[in-house]
């Protein structure tokens, strides 16, 4: 393979056919969309006091399919002595791989080949890859950053340099004292990155104006464009190696230990670190793990040693392409960095590591140094502790040693330290004991949970701990009726489920806790809670569980009458109980349970719970009683009712005007039991229940799809009204059902009208015939023009008889 190459300047002769900038030759077989990008990423501005020969270099890289590497030299005055022109001779290749080899791009700083000179011809040819590197190398670039003030910023450059190429969101600037200085230090992280990040990384040894860069990193010298700002600091990682000023960047501890070594040992541990590389490695993040494995076998490097805890992690995660005896090797070298005084999480995270990729081994040796070491950490210093991994104990002589330990330290320790350690002793598989256990829930879990129900470390060790489980009910128990709310209160926060079959064994009040609770967590229905506590037959009075079951301080209608029916007859004369019904009847209903009120009035009524209600509420059932059976009255009533209208509004006239409306509401309910005559009767007598049968009736007529039943009805009722000796309450009566019918079936759609006219003919011709008459003194409008339709062409449009008075209906 080879490189394209591209010569770019201010030139008379080139391929643009006319002189100015343009490329003065190129060899062939380069797409223009590919020359464009070479235009752009090799434009060029000098200093602003720039001269020829005394301006820096500009060699830049832009991986990819791709891939650029050119030099850009300010050459001062072009072919028309114009000033301001550059020369960039320009690399390009697809196989980047092979046309670079194994060196990176910044080795072609000041090579041999590159040319600064436009040729006569428009044609170059390719230039064979790997071309020849010029004087930069490992040795050359560590003997000039070594002992800079500006080495103790390496860290932070390869942190920055790395973030730059995985994510793209921050450019790295370097502000150096030359373009030189500028390539060296680039060098520098090259010699140390990974090679795929190097491969990744695109740069540029100097730009007068970085903001406008694309490249990953930047250089540029103090007399450039960029001031630099504290905004600059910000915005960019910027590094100005002439005033010792960084931006502040959290390093990577890969960065750290890659800095720590030259470049010459930095090219051989990262040979080492690929004999123990998956292959799949990319970020910092990646290669953490392998690198310090690497160093702690090879170099003995401080910041290795720190790294033992992401070592373990990846020895027990990533390693599955290594030989046992590399990992064994690995295992060892890191046991020896664990300090033996540390107890902390990282330790307790190494070693729990370090026995998983043992045992997964079966390097036995390695085991069992380190689950004694895992049991000496974690076992006394528990209570001190962060989480506790769950590090499996598989030797007997370990569990043994475990076991020792736990029953000595259980005992001693706060409910959330025995749980931490229950959870690992379950992890690990070390045993305890039915005894210890059930002490434990007694002494010590018991109350913390009674305190701390929803605690997930204490709730995380009840499952599959029978005894440890009976040993809480136990306690619970024995302080049930007392800490009653605080009971209810854990049970409702789940305990009951945590504590699984041993809660079935509790005392009553611990199950009555259990039905309180679950009601109140909405995990069962109020008067189903009350029921099931009652069954319980503990010590807790009824009247405190009512309290806790409906807090609201009374029932709704709809709860005391599903309560009536839940608790039956004995349950429902409790005098808890009766006093929440008594609260119920005596209060006034909502609008939309005036209906169910009264129902529940009359089955109270007719129950065992009427004589002990109290003496107003009694009074109040009885009154619905009453209403009822006047209706039954009525109900059965002939035409001669007279005697027993008059005895009704008697005892109307007695009650109070709330209590006058809820007997009306009772009456009307049942009209659909009365005949037509006893309807037209109580609606001439009774003024208000007159007013909400036509309100009711409006509404029941002009809905989309009205009962053509109970138009009729109130049709057959008015005919009735209109049959009456006339009076003032006769004549109040018919005027107001008839406006009731002409504001509902009066604006009916003609289709409609037509059906119900058919509908009363068919099921009561009498009334039919009184209908076509009200019809006729119906104003002009639709029920004019139907009542027309209906009649035999040219047959005259019924109305009033002119010889006769008309009278209102």
């Amino acid at each position: 393979m080879a490189f394209w190459q591209l010569y770019y300047t201010s030139c008379r002769d080139g391929l643009a056919g006319a002189p100015g900038f343009q490329f003065n030759a190129a060899t062939p077989g380069l797409g223009e969309d590919v020359m464009r990008d070479v235009e752009q990423l090799t434009a060029y501005q000098p200093p602003r006091s720039a001269a020829p020969g005394d301006s820096p270099v500009n060699l830049c890289f832009r991986p990819g399919p791709v891939t650029v590497v050119a030099r850009v030299e300010y050459v001062g005055v072009d072919y028309s002595h114009r000033p301001g022109n550059y020369f960039a001779h320009a690399l390009v290749t697809r196989s980047p791989e092979a046309d670079l080899g194994a060196r990176p791009a910044i080795e072609l700083w000041n090579a041999p080949f590159w040319r600064a000179e436009p040729v006569p011809g428009t044609e170059l040819p390719p230039l064979a890859g790997p071309p020849p590197a010029g004087p930069l190398d490992r040795a050359t670039a560590e003997a000039f950053t070594r002992g800079r003030p500006a080495a103790r910023h390496l860290p932070a450059m390869l942190t920055a340099a790395e973030v730059a190429v995985r994510s793209g969101d921050r450019r790295v600037v370097l502000i150096g004292a030359s373009d030189q200085e500028l390539a060296y230090w680039i060098a520098a992280l090259c010699y140390r990155l990974p090679a795929a990040t190097v491969a990744a990384l695109s740069f540029a040894t100097y730009e007068r104006d970085p903001r406008y860069s694309r490249a990953h990193l930047v250089g540029t010298l103090p007399t450039g464009d960029l001031g630099p700002s504290d905004q600059d600091f910000e915005t960019f990682d910027l590094f100005d190696l002439t005033g010792d000023r960084v931006s502040d960047i959290a390093v990577h501890p890969l960065a750290r230990m890659l800095a720590e070594l030259s470049a010459a040992d930095a090219a051989e541990a990262w040979r080492r670190a690929a004999r123990l590389a998956s292959g799949a490695e990319q970020s910092f993040d990646d290669w953490r793990p392998v690198v310090a494995a690497t160093l702690m076998t090879w170099s003995g490097s401080e910041s290795a040693r720190d790294e033992q805890a992401a070592v373990s992690a990846w020895l027990a995660a990533g390693t599955a392409h290594l030989a046992d005896t590399e990992v064994a090797e690995l295992g060892r070298v890191t046991l020896a960095c664990v300090p033996r005084d540390d107890a902390g999480d990282e330790t307790v995270f190494t070693l729990g590591n370090l026995a998983a990729v043992a045992a997964a081994r079966g390097l036995t040796a390695l085991l069992d140094q380190v689950e004694r070491r895992v049991i000496q950490a974690v076992v006394p210093r528990s209570h001190a502790m962060g989480a506790l991994p769950s590090v499996p104990i598989r030797g007997e002589a370990g569990r043994a040693y475990g076991c020792e330990l736990l029953s000595g330290e259980l005992p001693r320790l706060p409910a959330a330290g025995a749980a931490a350690l229950l959870a690992w002793a379950a992890g690990a598989g070390v045993p305890v004991s039915d005894g210890s256990l059930r002490e434990l829930g007694r002494r010590t879990a018991g109350p913390a949970l009674l305190l701390q129900p929803a605690d997930p470390m204490l709730r995380a060790v009840l499952p599959g701990r029978p005894a440890l489980c009976d040993g809480v009910v136990a306690y619970l128990g024995a302080v049930g009726a007392p800490e009653f709310d605080r009971l209810v209160e854990a049970v409702e926060a789940g305990l009951d489920e945590a504590l699984g079959p041993a809660v079935t064994e509790a005392g009553p009040a611990v199950r009555q806790a259990v039905a309180v609770a679950r009601v109140r967590a909405g995990r069962a229905d109020p008067l189903d809670g009350l029921s099931a506590a009652l069954d319980e037959g503990g010590d807790i009075p009824v009247g405190r569980l009512i309290d806790l079951l409906f807090p609201a301080g009374r029932w709704t209608v709809a709860e005391a009458g599903r309560a009536f029916a839940v608790l039956g007859p004995r349950r429902a004369t409790i005098e808890p109980v009766t006093a929440r019904f008594a609260a119920t009847v005596l209060a006034e209903p909502p609008p939309g349970a005036r209906a169910e009120h009264a129902d529940l009035c009359l089955r109270l009524a007719r129950s065992p719970v009427r004589a002990r209600l109290s003496p107003a509420a009694r009074d109040r059932v009885e009154m619905f009683a009453n209403a009822d059976r006047w209706a039954d009255e009525i109900a059965r009533s002939g035409k001669d009712r007279a005697d027993l209208l008059k005895s009704l509004h008697s005892w109307l006239s007695r009650l109070p005007d709330a209590d006058r409306r809820a007997v009306e509401e009772v009456l009307l309910r049942r009209f659909a039991d009365f005949k037509a005559s006893a309807r037209a009767d109580l609606i001439q007598g009774l003024i208000g229940l007159r007013r909400a049968y036509c309100a009711g009736l409006v509404a029941a007529l002009r809905v989309r799809e009205p009962d053509l039943a109970v138009g009729a009805s109130a049709v057959r009722t008015l005919r009735h009204l209109a049959m009456k000796p006339a009076s003032g309450a006769n004549q109040a009566a018919c005027s107001e059902l008839d406006g009731a019918l002409r504001a509902s079936i009066g604006r009916w759609r003609s289709g409609r009208q037509n059906r119900f006219l058919e509908y009363v003919e068919s099921s009561a011709p009498d009334t039919a015939a009184f209908l076509r008459r009200w019809y006729g003194q119906a104003p002009a409008g639709l029920l004019n023009r139907l009542a027309r339709r209906l009649l035999p062409r040219g047959a005259p449009s019924p109305g009033p008889d002119p010889t006769q008075p008309r009278r209102s209906l």
